[in-house]
């Protein structure tokens, strides 16, 4: 659960001026700040109020809390009051700065200027605090790629070395050792986590059959994929009878393939043989591939924010660059979560990673009925997020600036014709 400290202080200038000062500690999501709109709200009633939000330990806000943000500024300014934004980390100014409500929200650098700012109504220091965000670099041309070799990309499955995870030798095991062994050592049977990760360090197999009996079969195959140099290894999951990968609840790094009980020992035969064929081939163009899926909750939403930022940091993408993407890629899950799915605990949100040498492509897939999104993408190119965002609270609602948020943010986003799934495309 994303949690969230709210804590009221007061201060007075060296002139006398009163005001209020919120600290925030945690993450401002979609579960979190309906509390902050309470407090602001509360302190809006109150004519002159002055408030000072302290956004130091605050280390994300998603769109809908910058929309409150600019209705709770407009709210006290029209009763005589006034508010500011201070200790504001890099990351999230950035964000402001993307959504060109820079000139709107007041952000200062600390209690200092706070004072300066109520006891002299200076403004200079609103347009220096953006100056360490920086500007966004220019998008990069693809690198040239390295044509593969034998070694890397085999031309025949015979030549691909496989290896069996299970808790005990069986004949599944015996008949792939005669198919793909054969003295060669190409086929190896391990029966532990432990003998895997050795294997996969000196060996590096093309392809990993792992019995979901065997103790942290998830676990492996979670390690496997999201790590760079790892993840472009085929894995195929073996389930016991009325098991499959489409009924693991919570988080779950997905297989490529699996195969359910009961099954012939060619169908597993002819399943492997094929998916190194495909993972041949892909490993032609990416670099990184990893596909999971996560329960409609806000524990697993974050551990799946938290994974992706994992898997960005492994890319070449730069750090301001990254800081985009992973806003963007939050702002895509909590609308998945929120309007897709709306807040419903059986559905399922399926998110798909790729990075290849010249872009990172993440799609974000729920369980809704879709909506107009080329409606919403229109809004983001016609209206500016200030106006949207007051459209927004004079109608009642709040949000409206999470689709405008990733588009400035990525070089691309495209949404299927149902509107349930978004495909999100970075440079590198």
């Amino acid at each position: 659960m994303a949690r969230l400290s709210i804590e009221q202080g007061q201060g007075t200038t060296l002139k006398g001026i009163e005001y209020v000062t919120v600290r925030l500690s945690g993450l401002i999501t979609t579960e979190t700040s309906p509390r902050v709109d309470e407090v602001l709200f509360a302190l809006a009633q109150k004519p002159g109020s002055r408030v000072v939000v302290d956004f130091g330990q605050v280390g994300y806000v998603n769109s809908t809390g910058l929309g409150q943000l600019i209705a709770h500024l407009d709210a006290l300014t029209q009763s005589g009051g006034d508010m500011v934004l201070v200790n504001v980390i890099a990351e999230v100014k950035r964000v402001v700065k993307l959504l060109g409500i820079d000139k709107v929200l007041k952000l200062v650098p600390d209690e200092k200027a706070v004072q300066d700012y109520f006891d002299t109504g200076n403004t200079e220091m609103f347009e220096k605090v953006f100056d360490d965000v920086g500007t966004r670099p220019q998008v990069r041309k693809g690198k040239a790629r390295q044509a593969p070799t034998k070694t890397q990309f085999p031309l025949r499955p015979q030549d691909a070395k496989v290896v069996y995870a299970s808790n005990h030798k069986d004949i599944f095991a015996e008949i792939l050792e005669m198919r793909w062994g054969n003295g060669t050592g190409k086929f190896s049977l391990v029966q532990s986590p432990s003998e895997i990760e050795k294997i996969l360090r000196s060996q590096k197999p093309d392809l990993l059959i792992v019995d979901h009996q065997l103790a942290d079969s998830g676990k492996i195959c979670e390690e496997l994929k999201k790590t760079k140099d790892f993840s472009l290894i085929s894995v195929i999951r073996l389930y016991a009878k009325g098991h499959s990968a489409d009924q693991v609840e919570g988080f779950y790094v997905r297989e490529n393939e699996f195969v359910s009980e009961p099954f012939e020992v060619n169908e597993l035969i002819a399943l492997a043989e094929s998916e190194l064929v495909r993972a041949a081939k892909e490993r032609k163009t990416f670099i990184h591939q990893i596909h999971f899926q996560f329960q409609n909750n806000e524990d697993d939403l974050e551990k799946a924010v938290d994974f992706i930022a994992q898997l960005i940091r492994q890319s070449s993408v730069d750090q301001t660059a990254a800081g985009e993407l992973r806003t963007a890629v939050r702002e895509a899950i909590d609308n998945a979560y929120r309007h897709g799915n709306k807040n419903q605990l059986h559905h399922k949100v399926y998110v798909n990673y790729v990075l290849d040498q010249e872009k990172v492509v993440i799609s974000v897939e729920d369980e809704g009925e879709g909506f107009d999104s080329q409606y919403y993408i229109d809004l983001g190119r016609e209206e500016d997020a200030a106006t949207r965002a007051r459209k927004q609270q004079e109608s009642g609602r709040t949000g409206g600036l999470g689709i405008m948020l990733m588009m400035k943010c990525l070089d691309n986003i495209e949404y299927n014709g149902v509107g349930n799934l978004v495909k999100l495309t970075k440079m590198t």
